[in-house]
Parts: structure tokens; C-alpha cells; sequence
């Protein structure tokens, strides 16, 4: 079953995380600090019944896939405060998947306990709760369903609940009291102002090895998942709550979709060719913006403008491609990827948002209503107004229409399709004062 599910504000969903945390901890008397204690949260606290079996077979849903593993890790009944998790995350059977056991358990006793039983009527007595449970669950959560709305809020609710801003914020300044960003080690050494993340390499005579991006990642965030018990992807998963500052906006598809003379004569701080024809170039910022909601407000005029495509969505955690990178996307890949290429670098050119606004002729929406629908096209006599992803092929979301909501915003996020495509560059920034986090195949 798919519940259908209004929109709700990625900060209401955070706030009501810390607000759990809160409730639990004066109700313990303790101090919350990590690993959280999600089974005693979920099982004591909110009194919620968890159970382990087989969902496939349970719910009369073949397996498919490669190898047939499961796509069902968890089921909630929201009528009567009952979970079963897949008996494959048992972490007493298989205790090398116990952080996808704590995501699955915060999913579904956080995420869809706390922001959706409102939307369901709750049993009132024992006999209508054991023909409800006999019944299927109200929602049942599938890998291959991650996107859907519903599944969405639960996840994110989830990475709150496990990963509290506060206390990541805290385990990155006891890990590097520096407070400097990292990156990757690149391949081909380039001049930058990060500490650079050493990759393991093995050079013996017919016989070299260099560790992946993915590999050099989940070392570098193995430390940090198990202080958080949870798995290293959770960590290095980009989300919105650990948005600090937005240091730079990316306009996609310039002399492909984008005429590069709709710049108006602005000059890029970069550009770089990411597949044949095709540009994505960067405008730094004279100061960081620390206020996300501005961030936002600036990219959707840009998306307004026609300057970037309609599903880039998203500056809090935004994906771009490094100069240094390949484009491992099926159509450019065959034997020799596209390489990307840095076609201009001015690192000089800074700009403030008023700045923006007035050289590329942006119109900013109020603060506070909905944004505009994106123009097909761009128009070139559009008056100033005062302020206040690389896309060909990515998915465009689908908006939210709901006349109810007083302000509406795409609730997908843009992701990378892959988690392992090849040439997949990730800056892993300080969360205070950080760059927004980059990454790309």
C-alpha cells in the first residue's frame, strides 16, 4: 500500500525528530548522545510492538533482482503500533548489517509513526486490532520505492533521528579540530584549498592497486558510523539538515539548452564541459549565504529565468561535477567515458546576490510564497528586481499541487543515480563553515 502524504517542511520534519530526542531524554532522565538508543525510542517510549519475519513471504510479494535479495526491509501498521523489519537485518543473526537494522527501525518507528498515523484512524479495541493486523500493514516500505514521498519523509526523518545535527557537528570537531574541509586525493594533482584525503595504494610490480572513491569514502567514514552506529553510506549521504552555508550557485546546460550570450556579458568565477556541448558553469559568492531559505529563493529565480534546468532543485545539498572527473552516464561511456574538461577558471570573480539578481536580470519571488513555474524559454527583457545540475538526464520531479498547502516546493531531491558509477568525486566539507558538499560521476 502507498499512503498518500501532504507535503511537510524538511525543518518540521527535523523538529520533530529533536523534539523526540528531547521528550525521551527528559523522560529518562539522561543526555542524549550517540549511538541513539532507537530500540528503547521506539520499543518503550513510543510502545510500539517490533517483530522479525520474512515480509516476502509474509506479504505474498515475490522477490526479484539480482541474486533475489530482499526489497522489503520493513512494514508498519500505523492502526495498531505494529512493525516487522525483514528478518535479513536481525542484527542478533547478522550483526554486520546492524546500521541498516537502527535506519530500518528509525524509519519506520520515527518516520512513519510520528509524521503519518495522523492520517490513519487508530484501533479501538484488542479484537479490531488483531483483524486489522491480520490484514496488510499501511505502509510497506520497498528500495525500490526510496523516491516516493512517503518514503522520503520517513528516510529523512530517520537520518535525523540517528544523525542529530548537533552531535555529527560535534563528533566532526573532535575528529578534526582544524575545522578544515577534505576532499578526495584526485588523481591528477591540482591545486586546491583542502586537506587532502589519502587514498591506499599498492604498487608492486605486476600488480596495482589504488583505492575507488567509494572505498576511500566509506574508510573515511567508517570511524564516524560507528560512533553513530549506523552504515558508512548513511554517513556520507548529502542532506539538507546539514546545510551550513551555500558558497557558490551552478547554472546547468549553457551552450547546449542555455545560450552562453544570456549571461549578459557576466563572466563565470568556472566552466566546465560535461559532456560534449554541453557546460555547467559556477558564480561564487562574495560571502557564503548562511540563510538556506535565501539559497533557495536564489536558485529558483535562476530556474525561473530558464539559466538552469527545472529539475535542479535543491542548492542545501547540491551534486556538481569536478573539472577532474569523468561522465559515466551510458550514452557518453563506451570504451573511453567523456572526460570532463575545465574550460575557464576565475576563481576571482565573486559576486554578491543583489549583484546576481541584477546582471543576469533574475525576478526573486516574496519570501514565503511559492516559487513561480519555471519559463520554457528565457526572456531577455526582464526588469531587475532587489533581493533579500548538470541535467541531461537527471530526473526532473515531479511538484507537489496541493491548494491546501500555503507553500509548495518539490519534496524529491535530486540524486545521483548511482551510488557507484565510475569517477564519483565527493567534497567532504566542515558542516560550520563548510562549501556545500560536491560531488558527481
Amino acid at each position: 500500500m502507498t499512503l498518500r502524504v501532504p507535503y511537510i517542511a524538511d525543518e518540521a520534519i527535523e523538529r520533530d525528530a529533536e523534539a523526540l530526542l528531547a521528550q525521551y531524554a527528559h523522560a529518562k532522565g539522561i543526555k542524549i548522545k550517540p549511538p541513539i538508543p532507537i530500540e528503547d525510542i521506539v520499543e518503550k517510549h513510543l510502545k510500539l510492538r517490533v517483530e522479525f519475519d520474512d515480509l516476502h513471504r509474509l506479504l505474498d510479494i515475490p522477490r526479484s533482482g539480482i541474486g533475489l535479495h530482499p526489497d522489503i526491509f520493513g512494514a508498519i501498521w500505523l492502526e495498531s503500533g505494529k512493525i516487522v523489519i525483514d528478518e535479513s537485518l536481525d542484527p542478533e543473526e547478522r550483526p554486520e548489517l546492524e546500521g541498516r537494522y537502527r535506519y530500518t527501525l528509525a524509519h519506520e518507528g520515527g518516520g512513519h509513526w510520528r509524521l503519518h498515523r495522523p492520517l490513519v484512524r487508530p484501533t479501538r479495541d484488542h479484537q479490531r486490532s488483531l483483524l486489522i493486523e491480520a490484514a496488510r500493514p499501511t505502509v510497506v516500505c520497498r528500495s525500490s520505492q526510496a523516491k516516493e514521498r512517503v518514503e522520503w519523509q520517513a528516510n529523512f526523518y530517520a537520518s535525523c533521528l540517528l544523525m542529530p545535527r548537533k552531535l555529527v557537528f560535534a563528533a566532526w570537531d573532535e575528529a578534526f579540530p582544524d575545522r578544515k574541509q577534505r576532499v578526495l586525493q584526485p588523481a591528477t594533482l591540482i591545486d586546491h584549498p583542502f586537506v587532502a584525503i589519502a587514498r591506499i595504494e599498492c604498487r608492486i610490480p605486476g600488480a596495482e592497486f589504488t583505492e575507488s572513491d567509494d572505498q576511500a569514502l566509506d574508510v573515511f567514514a567508517k570511524p564516524f558510523a560507528k560512533k553513530f552506529l549506523v552504515s558508512p553510506i548513511a554517513m556520507r549521504r548529502a542532506r539538507k539538515a546539514q546545510f551550513a552555508a551555500c558558497h557558490f550557485l551552478m547554472l546547468d546546460d549553457l551552450g547546449s539548452k542555455v545560450p552562453l550570450e544570456r549571461l549578459g556579458g557576466l563572466e563565470l568565477s568556472w566552466l566546465i564541459e560535461t559532456s560534449p556541448g554541453n557546460h555547467q558553469g559556477g558564480i561564487i559568492l562574495a560571502e557564503p549565504l548562511t540563510d538556506g531559505a535565501v539559497a533557495v529563493r536564489l536558485l529558483n529565480a535562476v530556474i525561473d529565468s530558464g539559466l538552469c534546468d527545472a529539475g535542479a532543485t535543491g542548492p542545501l545539498s547540491r551534486w556538481a561535477r569536478l573539472p577532474v572527473a569523468i561522465n559515466g552516464k551510458p550514452k557518453y561511456a563506451g570504451d573511453t567515458p567523456f572526460q570532463c574538461r575545465l574550460i575557464e577558471w576565475r576563481p576571482n570573480n565573486r559576486y554578491t546576490p543583489q549583484e546576481i539578481v541584477d546582471r543576469l536580470q533574475l525576478e526573486l519571488a516574496p519570501a514565503g510564497r511559492p516559487k513561480k513555474t519555471p519559463k520554457p524559454s528565457a526572456r531577455s527583457d526582464r526588469t531587475s528586481n532587489s533581493i533579500g545540475n548538470d541535467a541531461d538526464d537527471v530526473l526532473t520531479p515531479k511538484a507537489a499541487k496541493n491548494p491546501v498547502v500555503a507553500v509548495l516546493k518539490p519534496v524529491y531531491v535530486v540524486r545521483a543515480p548511482d551510488p557507484n558509477a565510475r569517477g564519483r568525486w565527493v567534497t567532504l566539507g566542515y558542516p560550520h563553515n563548510a562549501a556545500t558538499p560536491i560531488a558527481r560521476h
